[in-house]
C-alpha cells in the first residue's frame, strides 16, 4: 500500500499576526517622538545658524560704515541725508540694508534708495519672493509667503498702498526697554508703561531719531543707528538680534517699516502675545519663537545664545539696553 505524505505548511496564526502588528505599532510610538526630536533639532541648529549668519552680516556691514544699520529708514523719519551708506526717509529695513553681506549685493544693487521699497522698481525685485534668511525652518508658516496689504505709516508700503507677497520676517533687531506713548501697560509685562523702570525706560521712544532715547542698540523702527563703541555694557552682555514668530508682526511680511524692532517689555513667549491679532502692534512686538522653553538671540558679539522663556525679567531687560550700567549674571 502506498502511503501518500501529505505536505503540510505552516503558517502564522491570526493571534502571532495581531502580536506581531502590536509590536511594531509599539516600536514605532516609541521611535516617532525621538525621530520628531531629531528633527526639532535639526530645525533648531538651522535657525541659530540663521542668527549667526545674521551676526556676522551686521558686524560686515559696521566695519563697512563703520555703525550698524538702521532698524527702518521709514518714511515717518522724514528728512533726505544718508548716514553711511543707507538713505534716510524713504521706506526700508534693516533687511535690505544687509543684502550685500547674505550673497544678495544684486539684488541690493537694483534696488532705489531714493524711493521707498513700494515704488518702482524696489516693488517688483522685492515682491512675490521668499527669502531663506528671515526664515526659521521651526516656524511652521516661514516656509510660504504672506499676502498683505500696507496703507500710511502701517504696513510695508510706508504712504503707499501695494498688495505684498513675501516671506515672514523671524528675526528681528532688538530696541531693548524701549517705551512707546500708545502702550498703557496694557501690551506690557510691566506694571505700567515706565515702571518698573528697566522695563519700560522713561524718556525714551520706539520711533525716535535721538540716540540717547534709544535705549537698545536699535530703535524700534527709527533712525538710530549706533556703532559698538556706544555699547557700554559690552557686546557680550548687549542683544543685537532676537527670534519672533513672523506670523505676529504687524501686516507681516519683511519689509514693513512698522514693526521691524523687538521689545524687552513683553517677555519671551509670553502670555500676553494675540495669535490671532496679528495686526495689533502691542501685544506682537515681543521675542517669541516655535522651540520649546524660550528663543534665540544673537548678542552683540555675534555669539547666539538660547535664551529661556523663564529668565529674570528685569536681567532681561538689562539685556536689551546696550548702556545701563548693571552687572549681568551668567544666563
Amino acid at each position: 500500500m502506498r502511503h501518500q505524505q501529505r505536505r503540510h505548511c505552516r503558517g502564522f496564526t491570526l493571534i502571532e499576526l495581531l502580536v506581531v502588528i502590536a509590536i511594531i505599532a509599539v516600536l514605532i510610538a516609541l521611535l516617532l517622538p525621538a525621530v520628531q526630536q531629531a528633527r526639532e533639532a535639526a530645525r533648531r541648529t538651522q535657525c541659530k545658524n540663521n542668527l549667526k549668519q545674521l551676526g556676522l552680516a551686521f558686524h560686515n556691514y559696521h566695519d563697512s560704515a563703520l555703525r550698524f544699520p538702521y532698524s527702518s529708514s521709514g518714511p515717518q523719519s522724514g528728512g533726505s541725508i544718508a548716514l553711511g551708506i543707507q538713505p534716510v526717509g524713504t521706506a526700508h529695513t534693516f533687511s535690505e540694508f544687509i543684502l550685500p553681506y547674505i550673497d544678495m549685493a544684486p539684488l541690493y544693487n537694483q534696488l532705489n534708495f531714493s524711493a521707498h521699497n513700494c515704488a518702482a522698481p524696489n516693488y517688483a525685485l522685492l515682491n512675490n519672493r521668499l527669502y531663506s534668511f528671515q526664515a526659521c525652518p521651526s516656524d511652521p508658516f516661514s516656509s510660504g509667503k504672506t499676502t498683505s496689504t500696507g496703507g500710511m505709516f502701517y504696513g510695508p508700503c510706508g504712504s503707499g498702498a501695494s498688495t505684498w507677497s513675501t516671506g515672514l520676517m523671524c528675526y528681528a533687531v532688538c530696541s531693548g526697554p524701549t517705551r512707546t506713548p500708545y502702550w498703557s501697560g496694557v501690551g506690557l509685562d510691566c506694571a505700567s508703561a515706565g515702571s518698573p523702570a528697566y522695563c519700560a525706560v522713561p524718556n525714551t521712544n520706539h520711533l525716535t531719531s535721538v540716540p540717547s532715547e534709544a535705549p537698545g542698540v536699535f530703535a524700534d523702527n527709527g533712525i538710530v543707528s549706533n556703532n559698538i563703541a556706544t555699547i557700554t555694557d559690552g557686546t557680550s552682555n548687549t542683544f543685537l538680534i532676537g527670534e519672533r514668530k513672523g506670523e505676529l508682526s504687524l501686516y507681516k511680511g519683511i519689509f514693513s517699516d512698522t514693526q521691524p524692532g523687538l521689545m524687552t517689555g513683553m517677555k519671551i513667549n509670553s502670555p500676553r502675545i494675540l495669535p490671532t491679532s496679528d495686526g495689533s502692534y502691542e501685544p506682537n512686538c515681543g521675542a517669541s519663537s516655535h522651540h520649546v522653553g524660550g528663543a534665540h538671540f544673537t548678542m552683540c558679539d555675534g555669539a547666539v545664545r538660547f535664551v529661556s522663556n523663564n529668565i529674570d525679567f528685569a536681567l532681561y531687560n538689562y539685556l536689551g539696553n546696550k548702556s545701563d550700567g548693571q552687572a549681568i549674571s551668567d544666563f
